[in-house]
């Protein structure tokens, strides 16, 4: 009989050889490294949804009211509203960003004091905030220069004039993150779904893995082994423990500091939420391997549930704006403490200490998968491929194969 360590190499092998697998282990999350921060840099949304708060009232501002109305990157549902009912319509949803426009707006536009339109985003939605900010900015500026211009003009100052003085006092974009102003939306939106992808990646591969094996003929060793075998049913799960831990360095390591995104701040800790998720991880994909065995159905379900996971964890999505019955099954997930304790000791610098609570959470949801799993596994004791093996020993004992085996 072989031994847990030689189960583990041959297991170990399969994961990086076999293509039903290899692929998740060793190539998704290099991918997702460097290109999944695509979607943070700046892009121009279709349409802006938005409410303008005109306390100017002067003919500079209502002249840059128009001009936002007409452009075709916003669709003003409200203007001339006041401030607590713009913020009541974007608590309801009905819009998505206020436009502000101050008061002495065109006082201190044509005489050249430094004046603003501010322009408000849901931080509640990172993503759609950041590209919300970064389209609609370039627009309010050439609507804001458009607008002085014309002020200036209707004033009977000269074209060579109003050109020096567009050129001098040409529009400003200043971005200031109101909601984690510490960590800035990159590094902490970023840090946060690496942790929903790589539990979906290592679910897939380890699902695929068992779905391979459960597809055989005959049984691989480690399989057969671990029915019913705590140690062997171990030796099946750690080399996916090895890959996850590897590629959680990787990416909090090399990929994070290339992207320049704040990481391992506190090594200890990073280390202790990247061993601890991992062994979480595994122990949920072997539960779901187990349970589905040989059908594919197992992948659906990982890919149908990593959305929901990123806005359940509680971090990207307000907490008090998720149903109660999915902050209990998001406690389910090794996500769920998985981003809340990477967030806090790789990206914040939290002491081993303070990131206990996560730890003990991921180290029981870790051991009660494991337990589930090994109950399930039980079940399959004695089906095709234990035979062979005995058929194996038999042989090298200089003894006749089992005529049983050929039934």
């Amino acid at each position: 009989m072989k031994s847990p360590f030689a189960c583990f190499l041959q297991t170990l092998r399969a994961c990086v050889t076999d293509m039903s697998c290899a692929p998740f282990f060793l190539v998704a999350v290099l991918f997702y490294a460097f290109y999944y921060c695509w979607p943070y840099q700046a892009q121009l949304p279709e349409h802006i949804y938005a409410a303008i708060i005109d306390e100017d009232q002067s003919p500079l501002s209502r002249r840059l009211v128009q001009s936002i109305i007409a452009s075709p990157d916003f669709r003003v549902l409200k203007s001339g509203v006041d401030r607590p009912a713009a913020i009541e319509m974007m608590k309801k949803g009905e819009i998505s960003s206020i436009i502000g426009i101050p008061s002495d707006f065109e006082k201190d536009a044509l005489n050249g004091v430094p004046t603003a339109i501010t322009l408000v985003t849901n931080g509640a939605f990172l993503v759609v905030a950041r590209m919300q900010v970064s389209g609609a900015s370039a627009v309010l500026a050439r609507a804001a220069a458009e607008a002085v211009a014309f002020r200036v003009a209707m004033d009977g100052e000269s074209v060579g004039d109003l050109a020096l003085a567009t050129l001098d006092n040409a529009p400003l974009v200043v971005t200031q993150a109101m909601y984690n102003d510490i960590s800035g939306y990159l590094s902490f939106a970023v840090s946060i779904v690496f942790v929903i992808i790589f539990q979906s990646i290592m679910l897939c591969g380890l699902c695929m893995l068992l779905n391979d094996w459960f597809s055989r003929p005959v049984y691989p060793d480690p399989l057969v082994l671990s029915f019913g075998s705590p140690r062997y049913l171990f030796a099946l799960i750690a080399p996916v423990m090895c890959i996850c831990f590897f590629w959680v360095l990787f990416v909090e390591g090399f990929a994070f500091a290339w992207h320049g995104i704040n990481s391992f701040q506190n090594i200890p800790a990073t280390l202790l939420c990247g061993g601890f998720f991992a062994w979480a991880i595994s122990s949920l994909g072997l539960l779901i391997g187990m349970l589905f065995k040989n059908s594919r159905f197992a992948i659906h379900a990982i890919i149908i549930s990593s959305l929901p996971c990123v806005f359940i964890s509680g971090n990207l999505f307000p907490w008090n704006n998720i149903p109660v019955y999915a902050r209990l099954l998001a406690w389910f997930f090794p996500s769920t403490p998985g981003s809340d304790c990477m967030l806090r000791a790789s990206q914040a610098g939290a002491t081993p200490d303070e990131i206990y609570p996560y730890l003990v959470h991921m180290l029981f949801l870790g051991i009660i998968y494991f337990i589930l799993a090994w109950l399930v596994s039980r079940k399959y004791k004695g089906e095709k491929g234990e035979s062979a093996m005995a058929d194996q020993e038999r042989s090298l004992a200089g003894l006749a194969p089992d005529p049983r085996s050929s039934i």
